[in-house]
């Protein structure tokens, strides 16, 4: 059994692998679910082989309280998708739906049956956090190594150069943002070539998600690395208060640097132009969808569909109460998503489904890990390392506020990793 958890661990490496050089090839639309991912038959491939391993006593993995409100979340999704207008585009997600869950279901026991597990897949996610990260760095230096960059994509902003493409720097964000707090946490316990390892993924990720100019993940990296501030008085609190101060500086440097991060910063304190009014102006015609189908939701997926129709609604009931830029600005997203994952996967899957969530949700991340414990060795606290995790989870659910990074797979996948590490080490308090 030894040799299959230790099997089964280099599988968890190789998916966060592939799914960062399928990152890094890509553009922005080859990422979005339900589009294929190249990391998916991997992800499959690691739960049947699983399954099969653990054939005697599979009937436990899913007798979890966790587990018994995620797999009922997913059959209120499926139920959901019957009752959908579009049955087509709901099963397509679903398939991605419950690829992930079955991931959790796998990675949360193997990390609790065999911890070094975790330790392969964090260096994993530490070395490719770095690789990627030095990539956004060579694209903001105008050199582009992988040849994505076509000359006129090279005249654009910092802000602009980083994936390529323009404006699509949403995916590298939501990607290194939630790693940040974890990599800074456990540089302390890493002396000597490991703490430069994760000191050098830390600056060249920070320096890109700032470059990014993502307002909610680096609001939500912000608020992460404060905490431990609060937390950490009288031991070295100073760390996290000067990364804060590093991150100012950067932040107004680019501001300094690039007129469009100026107008950008600019923008979100207005509530007439920009991306916060199209915001709320898309959430404003998308609420009426919740009153409408409140506890089964559209179907998975169906936002896209749905929403050109509440638009002409909303606009026909509201015909001088809304701006022509408004207009505009909701106009130009019909829409794949709502800009907040929260709302949309209320509005597709319904109430019923999304309590299941986030009752789950609330389990795996309450305080529960034992005190005593130890990972890596007899290096890292359990304590301290579910709080790094916890605190990646958090710059997660703020930028799934205002951004979509639960559409793109390796961005999901990554959610997927840290809960299941969370959960794995809680349950190891339980046994």
């Amino acid at each position: 059994m030894n040799r299959l958890n230790k099997f089964f661990a280099f599988l968890a490496a190789l998916l966060i692998v592939v799914s960062n050089l399928y990152f890094s090839r890509n553009l922005y639309e080859g990422f979005r679910l339900p589009k294929a991912f190249a990391g998916m038959w991997l992800i499959a491939l690691i739960v049947l082989l699983y399954f099969i391993a653990r054939l005697k006593t599979l009937h436990r993995l899913f007798l979890t309280p966790v587990n018994l409100l995620l797999l009922a979340a997913l059959l209120l999704s499926v139920l959901s998708a019957g009752l959908s207008r579009f049955p087509g585009d709901s099963y397509s997600y679903l398939a991605h739906f419950f690829t992930f869950f079955m991931l959790f279901v796998v990675l949360s026991d193997l990390f609790r049956s065999y911890p070094a597990a975790l330790a392969v897949v964090f260096w994993t996610l530490v070395g490719t956090t770095l690789l990627i990260s030095v990539y956004g760095l060579l694209q903001v230096a105008n050199m582009d190594p992988l040849f994505v960059l076509e000359e006129s994509a090279k005249t654009l902003s910092v802000r602009h150069r980083i994936t390529g493409i323009t404006g699509q720097t949403t995916l590298f964000a939501a990607i290194l943002g939630p790693v940040l707090p974890l990599l800074l946490g456990m540089i302390p316990f890493f002396p000597g070539k490991p703490g430069w390892l994760l000191k050098a993924a830390f600056a060249a990720a920070l320096v890109v998600t700032i470059a990014t100019m993502s307002r909610a993940v680096i609001a939500g990296v912000g608020l992460a690395i404060a905490v431990p501030v609060f937390l950490m008085a009288g031991k070295r609190w100073y760390v996290p208060l000067a990364v804060l101060l590093i991150m100012a500086v950067l932040f107004g440097g680019f501001m300094l640097a690039e007129p469009k991060a100026r107008e950008r910063i600019v923008s979100s304190f207005s509530l007439e132009q920009g991306a916060i009014s199209w915001r709320l102006a898309v959430w404003r015609v998308s609420l009426p969808m919740v009153k409408d189908h409140p506890l089964m939701g559209t179907g998975p997926g169906t936002f896209p569909r749905m929403f050109p129709g509440y638009l002409k609604r909303f606009l026909d009931e509201h015909p001088t109460n809304i701006t022509q830029t408004t207009t505009q600005s909701v106009s130009r997203s019909v829409a794949l998503q709502a800009h907040n994952d929260v709302l949309q996967n209320v509005i597709e899957t319904g109430l019923l489904a999304n309590i299941c969530l986030f009752v789950a949700l609330f389990l795996i991340l309450r305080p529960g890990c034992a005190r005593s414990a130890y990972v890596f060795n007899q290096r890292v606290p359990v304590r301290s390392f579910c709080l790094f995790l916890r605190l990646g989870i958090l710059v997660f659910m703020v930028n799934a506020l205002f951004n979509f990074p639960f559409h793109f797979a390796t961005s999901a996948l990554y959610f997927t990793v840290f809960t299941a590490a969370i959960y794995a080490l809680s349950r190891g308090n339980e046994a």
